[in-house]
């Protein structure tokens, strides 16, 4: 490692960063020499200005590349940017992972403890062998069909069961059977 001192030679230097446009980054360095470098792929964390940075300067007008954060200015956020284009966001409000598919493959369980999940989503697709769900309460909000097809069908209800619609349709190819201490029709 050499001291900077403005040579032509290559060397490792400490600098801050001014400004990060798309493809370089304006240094400067501490002997107030400017630089302009690229990101090294090893460098996940994203620089920002007023960051400190290890910087691989070639001492030519060749490309220089950062290749590591030293200090932070802002340590309330942080981003990682992925070689393929996806990101995780860090701040006081929480976290943000960006990519165009995420998938969580976990070899036994997976498990999410919170106070809230909020969903938005296009379509939501579910494959399970079982599927078993205790809710205290339950409201659904369907605009167009709500349907469902299964080999067997069966609601348990321990209080009141009651159904309200316009019309009702009830189709068997076989039997109908109603059994109750009293049945009321009409």
């Amino acid at each position: 490692i050499r001291a900077d001192h403005g040579s032509a030679e290559s060397q490792l230097v400490v600098a801050e960063v001014v400004s990060v446009g798309a493809e370089h980054i304006e240094l400067r360095s501490e002997s107030n020499k400017a630089l302009s470098a690229r990101v090294s792929a090893s460098c996940l964390l994203v620089p920002e200005p007023g960051d400190s940075v290890l910087v691989y300067d070639s001492g030519y007008d060749a490309t220089s590349f950062v290749l590591s954060i030293l200090t932070k200015k802002n340590l309330a956020s942080g981003q990682l940017a992925m070689p393929a284009g996806g990101s995780i966001h860090s701040n006081q409000e929480g976290l943000t992972v960006r990519a165009k598919n995420i998938g969580l493959l976990p070899t036994e369980s997976l498990t999410i403890g919170t106070k809230s999940i909020f969903m938005v989503a296009k379509k939501l697709t579910t494959y399970v062998d079982l599927l078993l769900q205790k809710v205290k309460d339950s409201y659904r909000s369907v605009e167009g069909v709500d349907q469902t097809d299964s080999g067997r069908y069966r609601l348990n209800v321990k209080g009141r069961y009651l159904v309200r619609t316009r019309h009702i349709s009830m189709r068997s190819t076989e039997s109908v059977d109603i059994d109750g201490k009293k049945i009321n029709l009409g």
